[in-house]
């Protein structure tokens, strides 16, 4: 059998919904030479029959069944099986742009010294109409200096080399659902370069059963262990994470993570999930997260200023995008309380938008 030069890897669990959009967008693409394995690990929907029919008509797609387990493993069990000299990930709820490995492979091709190129995503909602873009171009030091505080790559647009994958041993078990590929790309980037194009190769798909909008405690959490162990290994010191089997108490102290980076961490990935469930049509999953975001501030001990500011102005554009003045005027007024410098930080963005909303209603 050939040896295909892209292996394109995804993995699914109970996405019916979404699934021969996304199996299609690689199958059509303008790209050819490559093979397409798709792991199931433990859905209970149509999923695998979705899966199987695509196995029946196209012979670069490569079915497996797995039993279920947590999404570190299923991505390992799906990557490993790839034969490719690249291996470009697309999540099975997202939509590849026709010419997406056609233009990766070419910028690959052309910068050998690259191990990991990620690219720009348009946000749609779940019925696919466009709701944003992400567009942002980073060279490899912007990209290392980004990595620092989170990930720079949607996981969708990334297509890397295989041997970089290996090298560092795949994605580890210990983020089981959450964060595993930031601390992937972390892991690559200190043995190779990477890069970010600005053109949009993947559409980005925002909705409410998304694992990062259920699980958004473990999500937070595995960024600062993310972080912490990348800041050991530029240290020179062992990563506890390289045996370790889950994130628990003991390894969050050999980390050093503090509540404080926890408590602060978990209100700005709350903040990120309001502003993206703003961008959908109704908006309607947006205020619950603000009740759950705000009843997590007032419990939490360690919270700085500016953080907490943050998430009161969160709460206004909320309050502001549902057609609640006065709650979004209260949460406005508590974001420059906690916080005045507020003012002069958001004079960009956040707060004359907020006012200029408020006039316009008023009006």
């Amino acid at each position: 059998m050939k040896t295909p030069l892209v292996s394109v890897a995804m993995v699914a669990c109970n996405v019916e919904r979404f699934l021969a959009e996304a199996i299609e967008s690689i199958l059509n693409q303008t790209f050819r030479d490559f093979e397409f394995i798709i792991v199931d690990f433990g859905s209970t929907d149509a999923s695998p029959s979705i899966i199987s029919r695509y196995q029946e008509k196209d012979g670069r797609v490569q079915f497996h069944v797995i039993p279920h387990c947590n999404l570190s493993e299923a991505r390992n069990d799906c990557c490993f099986r790839a034969r490719g000299k690249y291996l470009a990930l697309l999540d099975a709820d997202d939509v590849a742009l026709p010419d997406r490995l056609a233009r990766q492979v070419s910028y690959l091709e052309g910068l050998p010294e690259l191990g990991i190129l990620g690219g720009g995503v348009e946000l749609i909602d779940e019925a696919g109409r466009q709701v944003g873009a992400v567009t942002k171009a980073a060279n490899d030091g912007e990209l290392r200096k980004a990595l620092l505080e989170a990930s720079p790559f949607c996981a969708s647009t990334v297509t890397m080399r295989a041997d970089a994958f290996h090298a560092v041993g795949g994605y580890r078990r210990a983020f089981a659902d959450t964060a595993e590929d930031y601390d992937l790309w972390q892991r690559i980037m200190e043995r190779s370069q990477g890069a970010k194009s600005a053109r949009v190769v993947t559409r980005y798909r925002l909705h409410s059963h998304q694992i990062g909008s259920r699980k958004l405690s473990q999500l937070s959490l595995g960024q600062c262990v993310a972080r912490a162990s990348g800041r050991m290994r530029r240290h020179g010191k062992p990563d506890p994470l390289d045996s370790a089997l889950s994130i628990t108490p003991d390894l969050l102290t050999q980390l050093g993570v503090s509540e404080a980076e926890v408590q602060n961490n978990l209100l700005t990935t709350y903040s990120t999930r309001v502003l993206n469930s703003l961008r959908l049509s109704n908006g309607d999953s947006a205020l619950p997260l603000v009740s759950e975001m705000l009843e997590v501030l007032a419990q939490s001990k360690a919270v700085a200023n500016p953080v907490a500011a943050e998430t009161w102005l969160t709460a206004a554009r909320a309050h502001l995008h549902r057609g609640r003045i006065g709650s979004a005027c209260t949460a406005m007024a508590r974001a420059v309380l906690v916080d005045p410098p507020i003012l002069g930080r958001m004079a960009w963005r956040g707060i004359p938008r907020v006012a200029r909303g408020l006039v316009d209603r008023a009006g």
